[in-house]
């Protein structure tokens, strides 16, 4: 299991809802389920252009937070796991097909925070 926990600021004059707007359009492009939260929102299997998301499970929890007048902190907490296809291949390859190993090995490469920073990055450009 990996975590990481990414941010930016963003200095603003729009409204959080306008806020939230821009950072849903930013995220977009990273695919996944949007569920709204009381402070922004989460990301179920938002795995484009992440390496060998194919073998993780990820979630990310975004929020928004005021620091002070027009300036506002974006947090982005990144979660994966290792999913059921890749235990499944870890378990077959184990007892009986050893070429599977290959999936769950691949697993150790699997780092979404790359494409979760420049999703940050865009936000910005998008609340501008």
């Amino acid at each position: 299991m990996g975590s990481s926990n990414l941010y930016t600021q963003v200095t603003t004059s729009k409204t959080p809802e306008e806020i939230k707007e821009g950072m849903r359009t930013a995220f977009r492009s990273l695919g996944g389920a949007m569920e709204e939260t009381p402070t922004g929102f989460a990301i179920k299997q938002g795995a484009q252009g992440v390496s060998f998301a194919f073998t993780a499970d990820i979630k990310a929890d975004v929020n928004l937070r005021h620091v002070s007048e027009n300036r506002y902190e974006v947090e982005c907490l990144v979660n994966w796991k290792m999913n059921a296809l890749s235990w499944i291949c870890f378990l077959i390859g184990f007892f009986i097909f050893g070429i599977l190993w290959i999936v769950p090995i691949l697993y150790l490469f699997v780092r979404p925070t790359e494409a979760y920073q420049q999703a940050l990055n865009r936000v910005q450009t998008y609340v501008g």
